[in-house]
């Protein structure tokens, strides 16, 4: 999976990478802030798998490279429509068919954990920036709309931001996470090494163990779900759903 990243110092590069090592990852940022961010990382397995390239995105950086995923986060809000619709029009260009564009960001009508948080940040970028706003979902979709894509999705985040995914051909219905892949990535997120889902039938249960609930405690033949009621062994469980994503 070829992916194109921009988050200053390699944010998502490195989150994503933690879970398809091998995806090619190239960091788009200007000069100095690539200088920053190697100041910030000078270990160099801090850069495995990511390719740093200093430029801009408002200009052509990559020619005729495609890639299946393009993630824009922060970055709109730093800029007026005219250059906004400039920064989604080139990523429109460099995704592959099928691709899809990630647009991380404040909303300007409301986020439901903190709806006034996206309107104090557009009051931030009136006062610190040239031109710089926060948009509107109507305003965005209308921008991807005018760059060649009408099929978006967006998920509200608990940091008050959004992500608004957009495809660029057919609709997103193929894009499906398993259960076990959600409740893995959950555990890392949580703070976990190492997290897997394990079936029922992986399970085993040494005959010892009734022996220590038989002679060990008072609730013996007591409970439905436990022995000598339990089942000898575990059955195998139903194949894990899926979720939209």
């Amino acid at each position: 999976m070829a992916a194109r990243y921009r988050r200053g110092a390699g944010a998502w590069s490195r989150a994503l990478l933690g879970n398809w090592p091998a995806a090619r990852s190239i960091l788009l940022e200007l000069p100095e802030v690539l200088a920053a961010a190697r100041a910030l990382y000078p270990d160099e397995s801090s850069w495995r798998g990511i390719e740093a390239v200093a430029g801009n995105g408002l200009a052509p950086c990559f020619g005729e490279d495609k890639f299946d995923l393009v993630i824009l986060s922060n970055i709109l809000h730093a800029y007026g429509a005219s250059e906004a619709s400039q920064f989604l029009a080139g990523a429109v260009r460099t995704l592959r068919p099928g691709g899809l564009l990630l647009i991380h960001d404040y909303l300007a009508d409301g986020h439901r954990s903190s709806p006034l948080k996206g309107r104090l940040y557009d009051l931030h970028m009136m006062l610190n920036t040239y031109n710089g706003r926060i948009y509107e979902l109507e305003e965005l979709e209308a921008m991807l709309n005018a760059a060649g894509i009408g099929n978006t999705r967006l998920f509200h985040l608990g940091t008050d931001t959004s992500v608004l995914l957009a495809a660029k051909d057919g609709s997103m219905g193929h894009l499906a996470i398993a259960n076990r892949d959600m409740i893995e990535a959950h555990a890392r997120s949580s703070g976990f090494d190492f997290a897997r889902v394990m079936e029922v039938s992986e399970i085993a249960i040494e005959p010892w163990v009734r022996v220590k609930c038989q002679q060990g405690c008072s609730r013996y033949g007591g409970s439905l779900t436990c022995p000598p009621r339990s089942p000898e062994r575990l059955q195998r469980a139903s194949a894990p759903g899926l979720a939209s994503f």
